[in-house]
């Protein structure tokens, strides 16, 4: 054992919207998630907490930047 984590735990999904207010999400690590400042969800959300946060985001996204926070590996609203 080398003490290295399992691949991919250090890894969360970004959701955001980009250029065309379509939803996009992508894997990115927890270090550089902090150094952006955007909202987190951790990927074992299931789709229809997507689909909800999906009508959140259309609405506004600082809005729903706003209101998400981020702690202690849980996302509340």
């Amino acid at each position: 054992m080398d003490g290295r984590r399992k691949k991919g735990c250090n890894l969360v999904l970004m959701y955001d919207l980009d250029a065309h207010q379509k939803l996009v999400c992508r894997k990115v690590r927890r270090s550089v998630l902090a150094l952006r400042g955007s909202f987190a969800l951790i990927s074992y959300f299931d789709s229809l907490f997507r689909i909800h946060l999906y009508h959140k985001l259309k609405k506004s996204q600082e809005e729903v930047r706003r209101k998400w926070t981020y702690e202690n590996g849980e996302v509340t609203w």
